[in-house]
């Protein structure tokens, strides 16, 4: 509904001394309801996207309730009944104070025709009004969208642990794009009113802030959407988790990296929890699995005393101030899976009907007794109501519902243990106006330091978080600023700050602006954006804007790196996800599945399932294992993860492997050689390498004789995981395969087509010359087309060498910009 078209008196919003309320019961026992504050409004449950023209729902009428643990209904805010006088005329959000004795929420204001800030006393008495109108803006520098920020609206407050209010707003100007209208962050104010600043620099959006009580960190939902690069308003293909995804991604596992091109760039655009401290600082991810929207989808969230964080999935986009159906389900912090409590769970899929549901959410809190409070509808209704639930996937108990309005928001009103007071260590405010261009960025808002200790460092085994970069690679790293400039709909282009080449080592330390939305991609030699065997780009989405003056400092350069701890020598790590994997055998099994056994799964950090491991076929004498690197490494160990015992996919499992042999090769000499004389565990078996012999491929070799007991039901060897702890030592050297002109590591008959397409029809250059050379004469000529033929149908000569083999370049006029192997 326009704000012109709301029919109300306007009631001015100022200070006023409300309806006085007996004392309120002390905390209930086990079953007993508290005290509850939750909201009552008369508002369109569904509200359509292309109608809205505020950022925040707003409802004909609102009202701040308390039910009694008696049952008794009292109205703390109700405008219709000027209580008190100068209610605002609409209310929602409120959150309790940690003594239980005040309520803060947000309330539509008629003066301002926006939203703002309000706090009330549990007892009825001291309503004021916290945030104002007035800010420092320049507003005609966003051109066609400049009428678009004279106003902000203040939603979503919640209560810090010391005495401040965090709440979130459209101050900070921005486009949105889904039909939100606005850009939002988060802010910082006192009680009083006094010393209001913002402390995220979001693009799109930070929403529905909460405060962690064993750490006394600010957690909110962060809606992160890379933009395109090209700028041509085009929306990016979808990423894991979306229906589509599939189209982009065809054969993720043969490759450690590849390169797509800006119009198809997989922009992440998702909703998960993101932790930051009180003053702007140590932004993370608090979860999120990988870059599956579906798995990471979480918004409002609310914490458990198990340090869980319950949180809404969000099948549609969520429009503050109106619910709009979400699904209720449980986190753990880190990358983990959620729990479903209830509600949808999954997107609408093309062509097909919407997930059957019982209830849809609103909101959701624990009370003490460990049940929760909840928010809740018939699938069928979307008539909101305050129910109970326990906790588990089952039908929320309909506690309180109003005829005609939506009961939303609901929370105990109980005193909480104090959450720990984090001291702030940067004090300033981040100015209002959003930079359009990069100088402007650094003049208005200072500068941070990005710290990336080793971008190729991976999280350990099982921890579901993205492979980092391959080492190796000729990779740069670029920053891209992606404030507003002109357009109201969240579409500008970004502007690049810098591209810098990532060293050997994988240590990136780059100067930024401050207070601003950024973003980074890593780039190939073609200029393509590098995309991991998951088929997921590698970007920072964690650490996307900083404070001034401050160093953000992180390890990897992949979805989740900021949930990583860094350690003290960052400069190890497990290399083997970066290598290009092979085995000489590979089981085979009528129930196959395309990445069951398959050998690129030994580096895939996953153990557990046939599609995560490999095993050889049960009618070898000896098995190998190959990881070769386009670089030396420095090596400090390797660790072998066993499969474990139980019951399979196919069959039982119940191997052991009694030893292996590791075989380290430097170009093509053997480097070192070690007889591992123990059972390889499931927990993995730790083989010392000697730091001063140094290796670009790896060999296990595993007899036959060493293998007890049978994996997925028959025998041949298994193995789950390899790590190779190492470091890189020296610069990458080109290698590849001949004849492979298209880098797959493979030659057949389109590397032909590709070499043909390149010489006569202008086609796209070729990811490596020498690699096209089958011949072996320094020139790409039709001759090697011919030659590729003549090998695959007519018998004809191998391509030259390196033939059948990934193998370091050698020297000659054709090279690559790459190594041409992944």
């Amino acid at each position: 509904m326009p704000r012109a078209s709301i029919l109300t008196p306007r009631n001015p919003c100022r200070l006023w001394l409300g309806l006085v309320l007996a004392a309120l019961p002390a905390t209930p026992a086990a079953g007993q309801l508290p005290a509850l504050i939750f909201v009552s409004r008369a508002i369109d449950p569904e509200p359509a996207a292309n109608e809205r023209t505020s950022a925040v729902g707003r409802a004909s009428s609102g009202r701040l309730l308390l039910r009694r643990a008696d049952g008794e209904i009292r109205a703390l805010v109700d405008a219709s009944a000027s209580t008190p006088e100068g209610a605002p005329l609409d209310v929602a959000d409120p959150d309790v104070s940690f003594d239980g004795e005040r309520i803060v929420f947000a309330g539509y204001c008629v003066d301002d025709d926006a939203w703002r800030i309000f706090e009330i006393g549990a007892d009825g008495e001291g309503f004021r009004q916290i945030t104002s109108g007035p800010r420092e803006i320049d507003v005609g520098r966003y051109g066609p969208a400049a009428d678009a920020f004279l106003d902000h609206d203040d939603v979503d407050p919640c209560y810090l642990p010391d005495g401040r209010i965090c709440f979130v707003s459209t101050r900070y100007p921005g486009g949105a794009p889904d039909g939100r209208v606005r850009a939002n962050n988060l802010h910082v104010v006192a009680a009083d009113g006094s010393g209001l600043r913002r402390i995220t620099s979001e693009r799109f959006g930070a929403d529905t802030p909460t405060v962690e009580p064993s750490t006394g960190r600010v957690v909110y939902s962060r809606f992160w959407r890379t933009v395109q690069p090209t700028g041509d308003g085009v929306d990016p293909p979808i990423v894991p988790g979306s229906p589509g995804y599939e189209e982009i991604v065809t054969e993720p596992s043969r490759q450690s990296v590849r390169g797509i091109g800006d119009e198809g760039f997989p922009g992440v655009n998702s909703w998960f929890l993101a932790g930051i401290n009180p003053d702007g600082t140590d932004l993370s991810m608090w979860s999120g699995f990988h870059l599956d929207r579906e798995l990471t989808q979480a918004w409002k969230p609310s914490f458990l005393t198990s340090g869980e964080a319950l949180a809404l999935f969000l099948p549609v986009t969520p429009f503050l101030g109106a619910p709009r159906g979400y699904g209720l389900r449980r986190f753990r912090a880190g990358s983990t899976r959620p729990v479903a409590l209830g509600g949808p769970q999954l997107f609408p899929r093309r062509n097909a009907l919407p997930p059957a549901v019982d209830f849809r959410y609103a909101s959701a809190v624990e009370l003490p007794d460990g049940r929760l409070l909840v928010t809740a509808a018939h699938a069928d209704s979307f008539d909101y109501d305050v129910r109970v639930q326990e906790h588990a996937e089952v039908a929320p108990e309909l506690i309180h519902a109003i005829p005609g309005t939506l009961e939303l928001d609901a929370v105990p009103l109980l005193a909480r243990q104090t959450p720990p007071r984090i001291t702030d260590r940067v004090t300033d405010a981040p100015g209002d106006d959003a930079p359009r261009e990069v100088d402007e960025a650094f003049a208005e808002g200072g500068s941070f330091t990005f710290l990336c200790e080793n971008v190729y460092f991976n999280a350990p085994v099982d921890v579901e978080i993205p492979n980092a970069p391959p080492v190796g690679k000729s990779l740069d790293i670029e920053f891209w600023l992606s404030s507003q400039r002109t357009s109201p709909d969240g579409d500008d282009a970004p502007v690049l700050i810098d591209r810098v080449g990532i060293p050997a080592d994988g240590r990136i330390e780059a100067t930024a602006p401050a207070n601003v939305p950024l973003f980074e991609v890593l780039r190939r030699p073609d200029d393509t954006i590098a995309v991991g065997r998951d088929g997921q780009i590698f970007h920072v989405a964690g650490s996307n804007f900083a404070r001034a003056g401050t160093t953000v400092r992180c390890v990897g350069c992949h979805a989740g790196h900021s949930m990583i701890a860094v350690p003290q020598d960052p400069t190890w790590t497990n290399l083997a996800p970066g290598a290009v994997v092979r085995a000489d055998t590979r089981r085979q099994h009528g129930r196959l599945n395309l990445r069951d056994f398959d050998p690129v799964n030994l580096v895939d950090r996953r153990t557990g399932r046939p599609e995560v491991e490999w095993a050889a076929a049960d009618d070898v004498a000896v098995a190998t294992v190959e990881l070769r690197w386009s670089i030396e490494l420095q090596g400090r160990e390797v660790v072998l993860h066993g499969t474990s015992d139980g019951d399979g996919s196919i069959g039982p499992r119940a191997q052991t492997i009694r030893g292996v042999t590791l075989v380290g090769y430097r170009r093509s000499a053997e480097s070192f050689r070690i007889d591992v004389a123990e059972d390889i565990l499931v927990g993995g078996t730790l083989v010392p390498l000697d730091p001063g012999a140094p290796f670009d491929r790896i060999d296990v070799v595993i007899p036959s004789e060493s293998v007890v007991g049978d994996y997925e039901g028959r025998g041949g060897a298994a193995l789950a995981e390899i790590e190779v702890i190492s470091k890189a030592r020296g610069a990458p050297f080109p290698s590849f395969v001949r004849g492979d002109s298209n880098c797959d590591l493979a030659v057949n008959v389109t590397d032909a087509v590709v070499t043909l397409d390149r010489l006569f029809r202008g086609g796209a250059p070729l990811c490596c010359d020498a690699a096209a050379d089958a011949d072996d004469n320094d020139a790409i000529e039709i001759t090697d087309a011919v030659h590729v033929l003549g090998f695959l149908f007519r018998s004809g000569p191998t391509p030259a060498e390196p033939s059948g083999d990934c193998v370091p370049a050698p020297a000659g006029r054709l090279g690559c910009p790459d190594s041409a192997c992944p």
